[in-house]
């Protein structure tokens, strides 16, 4: 690193932000009987992402593929989502909601609206964008090291 910056504090504010949602999300999502691990793969689901293999969810979230069919086999057992073998694949299996996993779409947005609205309550509007546009190329360029295989 040529200038003087040290980007470690940064890094850890980002994972200390991260705990505290996760904490959040489980505590307020306990009620419906999801996890704020669970939470992302719904959400990813919600988002018109039915369908896809457990592989390819894992890809999208950026968790591994065990997390995924841990979290997919507590979801099947709680009947908020059902599993079957892919059409092109038979050892890939296919993810979709079912009416119950639809249901909770609404309230746990809400639960994510309101932990997102309270964060940064403090930024007005331009500020969110432009916090929103930092994060996602932050998260772009992390995803891009990782698919490269860069040791940084």
């Amino acid at each position: 690193m040529n200038d003087k910056r040290s980007y470690a504090p940064s890094a850890w504010t980002i994972c200390r932000i991260g705990r505290r949602f996760q904490s959040f999300l489980d505590s307020r999502a306990a009620e419906f009987g999801v996890t704020s691990a669970q939470v992302p793969l719904l959400t990813y689901l919600w988002e018109g992402n039915e369908g896809h293999t457990q592989n390819e969810i894992a890809k999208a979230l950026g968790v591994d593929k065990g997390t995924v069919s841990r979290n997919v086999a507590t979801l099947v057992r709680r009947g908020l989502v059902t599993q079957r073998s892919s059409r092109y694949d038979s050892r890939a299996c296919v993810v979709s909601l079912t009416p119950e996993g639809e249901r909770l779409a609404a309230p746990i947005a809400q639960i994510t609206e309101e932990w997102c609205g309270a964060v940064s309550s403090e930024l007005g509007s331009d500020g969110f964008s432009a916090w929103t546009a930092t994060l996602d190329r932050v998260d772009a360029t992390a995803s891009q090291l990782l698919a490269e295989g860069s040791a940084f």
